[in-house]
């Protein structure tokens, strides 16, 4: 097998170690399968018409409450018919802790594509999003609670701002089974104020995340597809390198079947495995996280979990035209 000096580069980036907080905005393992939520320019990027996915996460279950979210989405190809131009929307639950704190997000996206060269495009997306977070103060105590009986009086168990994200993405074709896609995306661009307290201000930080996902061919069957991700968010930073293995069982195009494992971590903080399968236009996915971190104290090594699904409907096939028969011969 050859590699070319690309694969050396990429794959040192890929492997690049450094430190990792947890950052304020929740995050998913499978980061490729939210592609809306990873990078607005990436909301109609598939080849197809209509896309929905989604993703289940439960995590921590050795605390006493564990913390669970799910996301769903949905965007389109070529909306109305204008070519390059990309639709979504998008919303996912998050509940987690002993307060139930509770945060319900809504986003929608649009993107447009400029095609580069016959091979290479390059995409700009804007997300504008809703959030509502509420807790359940009841089975919590405060700092300025005097005993029982005290009062909250700046207190206000809900809360909802508005937001917004941007991004860019280059994706090109080198050749068959040979793709490269490279996107870095800003979100929280208003920094809302999420502070639960009306008197005081508590601003969520702008996030920064850069992506890249390199898949090529290694033998007739078999693709490699290392991948990351790094974020930063005002103090907090994480970087999620990986690799994942695709074997081919069945590449006709009616028929199409592959399986996918992987290996990840997420520098500091933990690692995973992942595994997926291909049926058609539908990709399901599972990943499980060990921790290793600090907080391994109260999660006793345990990570969390994820569920995923991709469907893409792809374009319609042409509409079927009838024709009479002369009767001139009858």
């Amino acid at each position: 097998m050859r590699i070319s000096i690309l694969h050396i580069i990429l794959f040192a980036i890929f492997i690049t170690g450094t430190s990792t907080l947890f950052a304020q905005d929740i995050h998913f393992s499978q980061f490729n399968q939210a592609p809306a939520r990873l990078n607005p320019a990436l909301t109609g990027a598939f080849k197809g018409s209509y896309r929905i996915a989604g993703i289940y996460r439960s995590q921590w279950g050795s605390v006493s409450v564990p913390y669970s979210t799910v996301a769903f989405s949905g965007d389109a190809h070529n909306f109305l018919k204008k070519k390059g131009l990309g639709v979504g929307v998008d919303f996912f639950f998050d509940q987690a802790g002993d307060g139930n704190l509770g945060t319900l997000n809504f986003n929608a996206s649009g993107s447009y594509q400029i095609r580069v060269n016959t091979n290479s495009h390059l995409t700009g997306g804007l997300q504008l999003g809703f959030s509502q977070r509420q807790i359940d103060q009841s089975n919590l105590v405060f700092g300025n609670q005097a005993g029982a009986g005290g009062s909250l009086e700046s207190f206000n168990p809900n809360s909802s701002y508005m937001n917004a994200s941007a991004g860019l993405a280059w994706q090109t074709k080198f050749a068959s089974r040979k793709n490269l896609e490279v996107g870095i995306a800003f979100h929280n661009l208003t920094q809302p104020d999420i502070n639960f307290y009306d008197n005081e201000e508590y601003r969520l930080d702008m996030r920064i995340s850069f992506h890249a996902k390199y898949q090529f061919k290694v033998a007739e069957k078999v693709d490699l597809i290392p991948s990351v991700l790094y974020m930063n968010q005002g103090p907090h930073q994480q970087l999620t390198p990986g690799i994942s293995g695709k074997y081919i069982l069945d590449n006709r195009s009616h028929n199409y079947r592959a399986v996918y494992l992987g290996l990840w971590t997420r520098a500091g903080d933990a690692g995973f495995v992942s595994m997926g399968m291909d049926w058609n236009t539908l990709n399901v996915g599972l990943s499980y996280d060990f921790t290793y971190s600090d907080f391994t104290v109260a999660s006793r090594y345990r990570g969390g979990f994820e569920l995923s699904f991709i469907y893409i409907f792809k374009e319609s096939l042409p509409e079927r035209k009838f024709f009479k028969t002369c009767p001139d011969y009858l």
